[in-house]
């Protein structure tokens, strides 16, 4: 699949089936519930990640789950971060 050039919104309980995206952000307590690639992904709020995640930069700024495996270039957490029940922050 190739890489969407779009700029991704969740907003309050939304969910998104998963993608390839240049920028997601998650805002409430949205999830995406499949496979996630990406440039950029920033949570605030609540968020979800239930799949595979690749992305050059993840920035936390609330709560985040990960599900899956998680593999990203940047790493920003200023809030929780769990990952595969692992607490992370």
């Amino acid at each position: 699949m190739k890489e969407q050039n779009q700029h991704i919104k969740i907003y309050g309980n939304g969910s998104l089936p998963g993608g390839k995206f240049a920028k997601v952000r998650i805002m409430g307590h949205g999830c995406v519930e499949g496979d996630l690639t990406g440039r950029q992904c920033k949570i605030f709020g609540e968020g979800k990640l239930e799949g595979k995640t690749v992305l050059g930069r993840l920035g936390v700024f609330g709560t985040a789950s990960i599900q899956g495996p998680l593999t990203a270039n940047v790493l920003e957490v200023f809030g929780k971060l769990d990952i595969n029940g692992q607490n992370e922050g």
